[in-house]
Order: structure tokens, then C-alpha cells, then sequence
């Protein structure tokens, strides 16, 4: 078995970030699961989230919700040629995330083992948020 894939530190450091990350899809648990491969004779060890039923390196949860946020209420689309469904709202959650999980790793404030400072987050603060277009807006007859 390649030692790179099952070394101590390695299974120590997907443990710490299962624990710690979610999946940047769909923001569920992420778990550790020993995956073997069909041509290959060797097995290692991997985050999974099964919800998906994907390997998943995760992201961190601030980071997920926050990226959830962008797209449902900005409408972010990255995926313009995709028929709008589940699967195409998770691609782009995952989109969003990475950017995110960049731009933190960018400014310093975001390594391997998370968040290096303390973040000031509060649930729920876009979740009221609401963006219509002026079609939208129904006006009664008296307020014309």
C-alpha cells in the first residue's frame, strides 16, 4: 500500500478536517471511509460525504454557509447552460465556496488547520434577505 495515502499524519489530519469541515455541496457530515479502487490492489482512506456519495475534501462550514447564502439570494449562476434543478444549485454552493476558501487562504486568515482568527458570524443574517425585480411588486389599485 502506497505509504504517502496511510501514513499517521495523514489519517490524523483527514480526521481533524472531517470533524471540523462539511461538504461543500451539500453542507452535510463529512466521514472518513477506505476506499479501494477496482484496478487498483491498494485501499486508502478518504473524506466522504455520503449524502452525495462523493469524496469530498470539505469545506469549512462559515465558508459553506456563507457561499449557500450568495447564491440563493443573489441568484449567482455559473452554470448559465445547466437546466435549473438540486445538482446545479450544489455545483454552484461548491463554486462559490472554493473562491471563498481562496480568498481566505489569500489573505492568511484560513490554513489547513481553519479559521486563524475569530469569526463574528450570525445565523440567519441574509436568510431575510430578498431581491425582486420590480415585476415582481404587485401594487393595489389605491396605492397608484
Amino acid at each position: 500500500m502506497n505509504s504517502l495515502y496511510c501514513s499517521e499524519s495523514r489519517i490524523e489530519m483527514l480526521k481533524k478536517r472531517a470533524k471540523r469541515c462539511v461538504c461543500k455541496y451539500c453542507g452535510g457530515q463529512l466521514n472518513l471511509n477506505r476506499i479501494i479502487f477496482n484496478d487498483v490492489e491498494d485501499a486508502r482512506v478518504e473524506i466522504y460525504c455520503d449524502n452525495c456519495d462523493r469524496i469530498e475534501f470539505g469545506i469549512e462550514p462559515e465558508i459553506y454557509r456563507s457561499a449557500r447564502n450568495f447564491v440563493d439570494n443573489l441568484e449567482f449562476d455559473y452554470y448559465e447552460g445547466l437546466d435549473q434543478n438540486e445538482k446545479k444549485r450544489q455545483m454552484n454552493i461548491a463554486k462559490i465556496s472554493e473562491i471563498m476558501a481562496w480568498g481566505c487562504k489569500n489573505m492568511g486568515i484560513l490554513n489547513q488547520n481553519g479559521f486563524q482568527i475569530a469569526l463574528n458570524m450570525e445565523e440567519g443574517d441574509w436568510d431575510e434577505c430578498l431581491v425582486m425585480k420590480n415585476d415582481d411588486i404587485k401594487l393595489d389599485q389605491e396605492e397608484k
